[in-house]
């Protein structure tokens, strides 16, 4: 969805790749696993509840 939108926004393809990289390594960083949700900082937990991949993670742990 997010890949979509950035798509949307930028003016050519090049831009488009560009721009979403960074998106996409923090929402995989901050989805719970590769950075366990209980060792965030305080100020950087918010982040985990803005991955999509978060839910889909503990919905696959449960």
């Amino acid at each position: 969805m997010l890949s979509c939108f950035i798509s949307s926004i930028s003016s050519t393809p090049e831009m488009a790749m560009v721009l979403v990289i960074p998106f996409t390594v923090i929402v995989e960083m901050f989805a719970g696993l590769f950075i366990n949700s209980g060792e965030l900082p305080g100020w950087l937990s918010w982040l985990k509840y803005t991955s999509f991949l978060h839910y889909t993670y503990e919905t696959l742990m449960i």
